[in-house]
Order: C-alpha cells, then structure tokens, then sequence
C-alpha cells in the first residue's frame, strides 16, 4: 500500500458572540475544505445555537449565555482552554500558525484573553479566504 502524509491543513479558530454570527459565517463559508479547527460562538440561550455548515473537520461549539450570565464569560474561558490545548509554551514546530478570529468586540473578558493570545510571536494572524481579519477583530 502507498500511503500518502498529508500536508498542512489550515487550522482556524474562529470565535465571538451573537453580534459576530454574520462575519462568523462568512469565515467559515471562506475556509478550505481541508481545514480544521474549532468555532467558538456564545449567544443567549434563548437564541438557540447558530446555524453553520462547516468543513468536516471545524467543529461548531455553541456556549449559551443565561439571562443572568455576564457576556464573554464563557467565551473568554473556551478560548482559554483552546490556547492551554494548542499553544505550547516554548515549542516553536507545534506552535504553528494559527488562523485566528476573535470578535465579541468590548467584552473585556475576552479582549483579555485575546490580548494574551497574541503576545507571542508565533501566534499569528492571517487571512481567512478573501477576508482578512486584524488583531482588533476588524475584517478589513
């Protein structure tokens, strides 16, 4: 049998609230379809999960918010657990690139974490499709 190594695939993290649910979708609509990764989306939880079609191997995690929940909250503490996952300290081969977007755009809880999140170098930003996405979280 010849097996074949695949090469990269683009590995996203794409995350944010209810007001991001538009560039959320445009993002993933960008992806290839060999990528991989994790969405990230916290809404109220009377909204119900997003409606999103991925690539096979991009999971779509929805975290509702309770009414009496503050926003960002269990944003900020997913993006945590995906960077302590992901983010090897001091390991530059498995700190690769990285695909990042992180909306939820004033919610000082999760601008924390993004904050952190782009300290290193090796955590870098990069386009996703046509739509490039800035450390701010802006599409440009």
């Amino acid at each position: 049998m010849n097996r074949h190594r695949r090469g990269p695939s683009t590995h996203v993290l794409i995350a944010g609230d209810e007001r991001d649910l538009e560039v959320v979708a445009q993002l993933v609509a960008a992806l290839p379809a060999d990528a991989f990764g994790q969405v990230l989306i916290e809404t109220p939880i009377e909204s119900g999960p997003p409606a999103l079609s991925t690539p096979d191997r991009v999971t779509v995690q929805w975290l509702p918010r309770t009414a009496d929940a503050a926003p960002g909250g269990r944003l900020a503490e997913s993006l945590t657990c995906w960077a302590r996952e992901w983010l090897v300290e001091g390991d530059r081969h498995l700190n690769r690139c990285h695909h990042l977007f992180i909306g939820a755009a004033g919610v000082r809880a999760v601008e924390v974490v993004r904050e952190v999140l782009f300290v290193d170098e090796c955590h870098h930003l990069e386009s996703l499709g046509d739509i490039v996405v800035t450390r701010s979280g802006a599409i440009g």
